[in-house]
């Protein structure tokens, strides 16, 4: 065996010697040029966390969280790391970077005073060198980019990322020409940076800030022995009752995504604000120590999603109807396909038996609804008095059959009018409702058992006249589903912006689901908690209820839900001068009409 020489042994740590030198000189440049990028990218980001930050803290001091909000919804912490870990394990390209794949090893969101950051993991790897990788560590801000809505109507909160920091990190065995050439692609391409921006979060929310008005519908009618249909319409029409999204408001707990008036800010400029990193970042210190002593004024729901709807924002909504004009406030009323008869009467003139009936034909009219007022009560919600004016004409056909001593049948074709006002009482509601497995929380107008009393007659005298009670229950009336149990189905590439990058290999599916869905009503607003799921499926989900279909039971659930049990319908009474023609024994009166004193009577 030979053993080296001194002189051996002298180049041996020369190489040694140079190899620690290039090394060290690698991880220096690498560190370099990652610093020298960050000091950009960097400041800029600080000083966007600022303004933000800024923002939420004159926020808190303004308003309460939600109770001083129209609207708002809470996501938890641990609903927001549920959806981010759908993201791990994905293998990315970037068309700004060509011939690297990204996988995304972990994400861990962390809200804190004002701001959420989220701690990324990433491994970088080249694609003609598999064996060539580089694990990337970073911290970024979670950051709510835009609210968008879907076609199914549920509006989706896009959240992205935006780098604070990262620390590539290159194992021994990667420490060579190859590995320093790709971290630093990675750093001079800000391939991180561009990577975090193109992810996206999407988490559904529910609050219905355009809110469609239209009605046509038929529905059936008993009166009596008589039925009809009767078809109300009104102009298709919207209510606006969209609010101004405010900068959301992180705590440990999570993040409140705000709505309403906007508030009265004095934000500084980017320019106002220093160059110097640490400035920057005691300044981001310094806020978010603010608005930890702040965070009493703002509520824990203790639930992975919440939702408030304020007593005000409820009330704007039949403000703006107010706002409406007239004639889209006017339901028309039709009346069709009528059979069988309102009355019938059997009585004795002369001692002789005659009959009398009276069926309705046709009709039309319409319900002008006025300015309403509204109230709110805790733990019923809100309530509103609705005055309406009825207007209507009918078509009625009555037969008079005397004794034979007066000779044959008399028809008689009416045509009847009259007016009705009243005020109604209706509540917006808030209920659970099932169809088969599924659940549904759904808002709308509750009514009650009032009815309108519609006295209509003819114009000449002796007067012929049908006296009907409209019960409101009648009239149909849609809410607006806010969330359901449902599963929504998103493959997890749309989880990226488009274009800009792609996921490898076959699109997984992220599936969210809410569960449990509660609600309080409370002295300023509802609110209502529900679970919420967030998981990953290998394969595109089958489903086995349409939305269109499950929409369509969930308002028919609503509306067995909702309708009240009232005392029986009054039958429909047929008036002679005012009176009910069953209780007359007006006998002259009578006599008229069969003789025909009412215009339009014919023998038969």
């Amino acid at each position: 065996m030979l053993l080296p020489s001194k002189s051996n042994g002298g180049a041996l740590a020369i190489v040694l010697a140079v190899v620690a030198i290039v090394v060290v000189a690698a991880i220096a440049l690498i560190g370099w040029r990652a610093s020298r990028l960050q000091r950009v990218e960097l400041v800029d980001t600080l000083k966007g966390q600022i303004i933000e930050l800024e923002a939420v803290r004159q926020q808190l001091q303004q308003r309460r969280v939600p109770d001083d909000w129209k609207v708002g919804m809470f996501i938890a912490s641990r609903t927001l790391n549920h959806a981010l870990d759908t993201l791990e394990g994905s293998r990315i390209r970037l068309a700004d970077v060509p011939g690297m794949t990204f996988e995304v090893l972990s994400l861990d969101a962390a809200p804190r005073s004002g701001s959420t950051r989220v701690e990324v993991v990433l491994r970088a790897s080249s694609e003609r060198r598999p064996q060539l990788s580089v694990r990337i560590s970073g911290s970024a801000l979670l950051l709510l980019r835009e609210v968008r809505q879907a076609a199914d109507g549920v509006d989706t909160a896009h959240f992205s990322l935006s780098m604070l920091d990262i620390a590539p990190q290159l194992d021994w065995r990667n420490l060579t020409v190859g590995g320093t050439r790709l971290v630093n692609g990675i750093v001079s391409s800000r391939a991180t940076e561009r990577l975090a921006d193109g992810l996206a979060l999407n988490l559904p929310l529910r609050v219905p800030a355009i809110v469609p008005l239209q009605l046509d519908k038929a529905v059936t009618i008993q009166a009596g022995a008589s039925s009809y249909d009767l078809r109300l319409s009104m102009p298709p029409s919207t209510i606006d009752a969209s609010f101004v999204l405010a900068t959301p408001i992180a705590t440990p707990q999570g993040i409140w995504i705000l709505g309403g008036d906007r508030p009265a800010l004095d934000l500084p400029s980017r320019d106002s604000l220093p160059n110097d990193v640490e400035s920057l970042r005691e300044r981001v210190a310094q806020l978010e120590r603010d608005i930890d002593g702040q965070l009493a004024r703002v509520l824990d729901p203790a639930a992975d999603t919440a939702l408030w709807i304020s007593s005000a924002y409820a009330a704007s909504i039949f403000q703006s109807f107010n706002a409406l004009p007239d004639e889209q406030r006017r339901i028309d009323v039709e009346v069709g396909n009528a059979s069988g008869t309102l009355v019938e009467r059997s009585f004795n003139v002369l001692n002789q038996p005659a009959r009398f009936t009276s069926s309705l034909q046709s009709g039309a009219g319409t319900l002008q609804i006025g300015q309403v007022q509204t109230t709110w009560t805790a733990g019923k919600g809100l309530g509103a008095a609705i005055p309406v004016k009825a207007d209507a004409t009918a078509q009625v056909e009555a037969h008079v059959f005397p004794p034979r001593i007066l000779g044959g049948s008399r028809q008689i074709d009416a045509t009847l009018s009259g007016a009705a006002a009243d005020t109604l009482d209706v509540a917006l509601g808030l209920r659970a409702v099932s169809h088969g497995a599924h659940q549904a929380l759904v808002i709308g107008p509750v009514v009650g058992c009032d009815e309108i009393d519609l006295t209509l007659e003819t114009a000449t005298v002796p007067t012929l006249g049908i006296r009907q009670s409209l019960p409101l229950t009648d009239i149909p009336v849609n809410g607006v589903v806010l969330l359901d149990t449902a599963p929504r189905h998103l493959p997890r590439d749309m989880a990226a912006s488009p274009r800009r990058i792609a996921f490898v290999g076959e699109p997984a599916w992220i599936t969210t689901t809410w569960k449990n869905p509660r609600v309080e009503i409370g002295e300023r607003g509802y609110l209502i908690r529900s679970d919420f799921t967030t998981q990953l499926d290998s394969v595109a989900p089958t489903e086995h209820v349409g939305k269109q279909a499950l929409a369509a039971a969930f308002q028919q659930a609503w509306a067995l839900e909702t309708k009240p049990t009232c005392p029986a319908r009054r039958s429909p009474v047929v008036l002679l001068n005012g009176i009910d023609i069953a209780e007359t024994d007006d006998i002259a009166s009578t006599a008229r009409l069969i003789m025909g004193g009412l215009g339009g009577a014919r023998r038969r």
